[in-house]
């Protein structure tokens, strides 16, 4: 009895799960096989993870004896957010090592299933800056990122639970204007991108916000003459090593007082320190009040005395003059009480008594 008979292949892969596996990272990217695969006598089975999305292989890219597990490996060289495929492979082991199907399929029965696609997905990651350390009162300063991984669409998450939103490269700012002076510090602590990809990171940022030198207790004193003015206030806030007044240092102090000031003449002081926050503006101006007062005599004015060429016309003064600093009390005689210095007759006198002379 003499022919020959070909035998068909009973080897099968079976079937994958057709939904997409998504692998953050070094999270296993883990692929389900649903275990109706048929072995003949000596078929063995391994997974691989390949490019080609029917029931043969493409270009190998990694291979897994017992499971269907892959963890992302920078050496094979792939792309993330690429759809890639693990396959369950059944066919005859190699001659040297049993443990690893032959590939080449020598005897033409390799079964190959339909690959359960897989993406590979890069975690996420940042740096971030801020680009002031120091703002003043009322501005903003605003942390700055750069996204070095990931998908856009970022979320930063930071230590007291503030979030940063819908973030990318182009839009990649976030604001902080707090309204009070003080040093401010925030730690970024999670990153999310698009994909859902989360890592935990550590990033700390802070800045100083500053305030403008004030002003308090502004006081005019006039001189005791009341020629001239100084002009003297508190001084608070800000940096007081630093305090200027019209751009000349003061020498740390916080209070100042102005040279003296012409009466009714106008001050301008502008007041500001090393930070350059906003000025703030003293001015304004003072003419001192004239205190001098002559005082009375009596008797005062009414009936007009009489006295002879022989005697001394005496009055008395009472003694309710008002002095500034540097005044005298003198009297004069004067045929005019309305014009009295125009129409003074005489000398001065340190008394108010006058004699008689026919030559004034």
């Amino acid at each position: 009895v003499a022919g020959n008979k070909v035998c068909n292949c009973s080897t099968d892969a079976g079937t994958m799960d057709p939904f997409i596996i998504l692998s953050c990272g070094s999270t296993p990217a883990k692929a389900t096989n649903k275990g109706d695969h048929k072995f003949d006598g000596n078929d063995i089975m391994v997974f691989v993870l390949h490019d080609g999305s029917g029931k043969a292989l493409g270009n190998i890219i990694a291979t897994n004896k017992t499971a269907p597990i892959f963890v992302y490996d920078p050496n094979w060289g792939i792309q993330y957010d690429k759809k890639y495929y693990i396959s369950a492979v059944v066919g005859d082991p190699t001659s040297s090592d049993p443990q690893m199907v032959d590939l080449s399929n020598p005897n033409g029965c390799l079964s190959v299933a339909k690959g359960q696609p897989v993406i590979f997905q890069e975690l996420p990651n940042l740096t971030a800056v801020m680009d002031k350390a120091q703002i003043c009162v009322g501005d903003t300063a605003n942390m700055v990122f750069t996204f070095t991984a990931g998908r856009e669409g970022y979320i930063l998450t930071f230590s007291n639970n503030m979030t940063a939103s819908n973030l990318s490269n182009t839009n990649n700012t976030f604001p902080a204007s707090p309204a009070t002076i003080g040093t401010y510090s925030y730690t970024i602590t999670q990153v999310r991108d698009t994909n859902g990809c989360v890592s935990p990171v550590n990033i700390p940022l802070s800045f100083k916000v500053v305030d403008s030198p004030d002003t308090t207790g502004v006081t005019i004193t006039c001189n005791n003459i009341n020629t001239s003015y100084t002009v003297s206030f508190n001084i608070f806030s800000g940096d007081t090593p630093s305090y200027a007044i019209n751009n000349t240092l003061i020498g740390g102090g916080t209070s100042y007082t102005s040279q003296p000031i012409n009466s009714g003449t106008a001050y301008n002081f502008s007041l500001n320190d090393k930070n350059n926050c906003q000025q703030t503006m003293i001015a304004g101006s003072m003419t001192c009040p004239c205190v001098s007062r002559a005082g009375t005599l009596s008797p005062g004015p009414g009936p007009t005395l009489e006295f002879c060429v022989t005697d001394t016309a005496k009055v008395s003064h009472n003694g309710d003059q008002v002095f500034d600093g540097n005044d005298v009390l003198s009297f004069m005689l004067t045929s005019n009480l309305s014009n009295p210095i125009q129409f003074k007759i005489g000398q001065l006198s340190k008394a108010p008594g006058f004699v008689f002379d026919k030559n004034t």
